[in-house]
């Protein structure tokens, strides 16, 4: 009797989500902290990941540990993908919480998932 194996797919996961509150403070981490590398650094992602790597203090001023350390990037992608978006960090218009979902087992590639008010109708 010849057993199959079923080859285990990668399942995409949720890593993170933000609010429009933590995405705000991540903000505030990057306007604090990343206007320093920016100078010499091609993009925007750049800059924070170079920022993320020596800044020790995380967006609510606790010494920043690994897990932080991972949100916060997680955070920085999310900024980086609404400029992208050109919603630039004009959050009034994302509805709810903002998804962050690792697509493959490496992490080379996630995906920021979020809901946005299209148009406003008053009734």
């Amino acid at each position: 009797m010849v057993q199959e194996r079923e080859s285990k797919k990668f399942q995409p996961r949720m890593v993170a989500s933000f609010n429009r509150v933590q995405l705000m403070s991540v903000v505030m981490w990057v306007r604090a902290n990343v206007p320093d590398f920016i100078e010499g650094q091609s993009t925007f992602t750049e800059a924070c990941n170079n920022a993320l790597k020596t800044v020790q203090i995380d967006e609510k001023g606790k010494e920043m540990n690994e897990k932080a350390r991972k949100r916060l990037g997680y955070g920085i992608k999310v900024l980086d993908t609404l400029l992208v978006r050109k919603t630039y960090f004009n959050f009034s218009g994302i509805q709810g919480r903002v998804q962050v979902w690792q697509m493959t087992p490496d992490e080379d590639k996630i995906e920021v998932r979020n809901n946005y008010i299209r148009g406003l109708r008053r009734y």
